[in-house]
């Protein structure tokens, strides 16, 4: 019952956007977790709407399959081939963590933005025709500055990083990226994830994809999945991985990050 109210609502939901645009034209797409596009709206992930603003004007609007924007922009035409304007990109939470601007070529060019999503800064500068030109600076997760850099034609001339604390960080200390790791390596994460089967009230065959974060403590969070699953399983689903511990956050340019990860889970009755 609940996965027809789920898509029902989300039909509701497209065809009052619709009815709202009537007097323009809108293209409805669905994608899956690849972006590859898909017929089947059951098979869907998240679904855009293209609306025409003007003739040469079109505006993009990417939502989750629960109907929540997550991010837009607008096309010079349909095709999407080139961007113009401001690009927002909107977590979760409905806070915007990503902002840039595109040129009348599809150029990067402008102001750059990017936020955690506890609203803090993370990174900010400056493009001009698509290269990277002046200070860029990025941030720790509690606000403190992490690194300077000045470019100039897309080329780095200068860079400087400090520490949660704002000590000056040698540059051979320096860690610029490293991915977000479960103690005991895929093999140990693997071998927990087994433990989910006894831990569910369901019994169900098939693959479900699920989403989610570590955070910069190590925790996994914005837990979600695709598939059409009881609502009652996938707060099982849900509660399970948000108990597991042992991850180390991810780093980037020395900093504590975000991470997203798609888990693949087979079930077998």
């Amino acid at each position: 019952m609940i996965k027809y109210i789920k898509k029902l609502l989300l039909l509701l939901f497209i065809l009052c956007y619709a009815k709202s645009n009537a007097q323009k034209d809108s293209i409805v797409t669905f994608y899956d977790n690849k972006f590859n596009v898909v017929e089947k709206k059951s098979k869907a992930y998240f679904f855009e709407i293209l609306t025409k603003v003007t003739d040469s004007l079109w505006l993009g609007r990417r939502y989750k399959k629960n109907g929540k924007i997550f991010h837009y922009v607008h096309y010079k035409s349909k095709n999407k081939k080139i961007k113009i304007g401001q690009a927002l990109t909107i977590n979760s939470n409905g806070k915007t963590v990503g902002l840039m601007y595109f040129n009348h070529k599809g150029e990067i060019h402008g102001m750059h933005k990017q936020w955690f999503d506890n609203g803090n800064l993370s990174l900010e500068g400056r493009y001009f025709n698509n290269k990277k030109e002046g200070l860029f600076k990025v941030y720790h997760f509690n606000s403190k500055i992490a690194g300077k850099a000045i470019f100039k034609n897309d080329t780095l001339t200068r860079e400087i990083y400090y520490d949660i604390k704002g000590n000056v960080v040698n540059k051979e200390d320096v860690v610029c990226r490293q991915k977000a790791e479960f103690k005991g390596g895929e093999k140990a994460f693997k071998k927990k994830l087994r433990e989910l089967k006894d831990k569910l009230t369901y019994k169900i065959n098939g693959t479900v994809n699920v989403y989610f974060k570590i955070n910069t403590l190590g925790d996994i969070v914005d837990v979600t999945l695709d598939g059409d699953l009881p609502l009652k399983l996938q707060k099982e689903v849900i509660t399970f991985f948000e108990s597991i511990k042992g991850w180390s956050p991810a780093i980037d340019r020395n900093r504590l990050v975000e991470a997203s990860i798609v888990q693949k889970i087979n079930f077998k009755l």
